[in-house]
């Protein structure tokens, strides 16, 4: 067995379950209300003075510093495709 096969194998055993393939379902919809597509910072942040919007990254001029907002757009090919709940979070995490 390919090992793709094998990964379709097991993804299929994974979602015959009903109960857990509600629960994974269940957890993708409650996450979807809590992605962070789009930021305004500078509309609230005193001292921000323009914005510059990235494929998945927002950066704010603070002056003297700046402001990176990571964001939970999924791009590809200089294309904004999708959000995707707490990439954004994952992706600082994984960087420090």
């Amino acid at each position: 067995m390919s090992l793709k096969s094998e990964h379709n194998h097991l993804e299929k055993l994974c979602l015959l379950d009903s109960s857990r393939k509600e629960g994974v379902l269940d957890a993708i919809k409650g996450g979807l209300s809590n992605c962070l597509s789009e930021t305004n910072l500078h509309l609230t942040v005193p001292g921000l003075k323009s914005k510059t919007r990235g494929k998945v990254k927002d950066i704010y001029d603070g002056g003297e510093y700046l402001v990176l907002v990571t964001t939970d757009r999924q791009s590809a090919l200089d294309r904004v495709l999708a959000s995707i709940p707490f990439k954004g979070q994952v992706l600082n995490e994984t960087s420090l």
